[in-house]
């Protein structure tokens, strides 16, 4: 399994020792498959993706996947597709087909 979906597998099942850590993944994502080219991880995800996390705005689902992949230094953006295919807007989030870079600006 690669690094970058073990990365994104653990963002949906935060350890069972951190009771107040929630996902900001919903729990019934799947992750098709990632792939580094370029820099840029390619990340195929299934349709529950568009199906947002409780109390989780879609930006913090983005950018929760976004800023551990490029944390990683194998990649540098992040590009997402939906059972395949590129989607211009994930809910209320913008530009989901857009190549993305990490933004730790919703970090507290």
């Amino acid at each position: 399994v690669p690094l970058e979906t073990q990365v994104l597998l653990a963002l949906k099942n935060p350890p069972a020792s951190k009771k107040n850590l929630t996902s900001p993944l919903p729990s019934d994502i799947y992750v098709n498959q990632t792939q580094i080219l370029n820099n840029i991880c390619n990340v195929g995800l299934s349709s529950e993706v568009e199906t947002a996390a409780v109390n989780v705005k879609e930006k913090v689902t983005v950018y929760a996947m976004v800023n551990s992949l490029t944390d990683l230094d194998t990649a540098y953006q992040v590009q997402f597709t939906i059972d395949g295919k590129k989607i211009s807007k994930l809910n209320e989030f913008e530009n989901f087909d857009a190549l993305l870079t990490s933004d730790f600006s919703l970090c507290k």
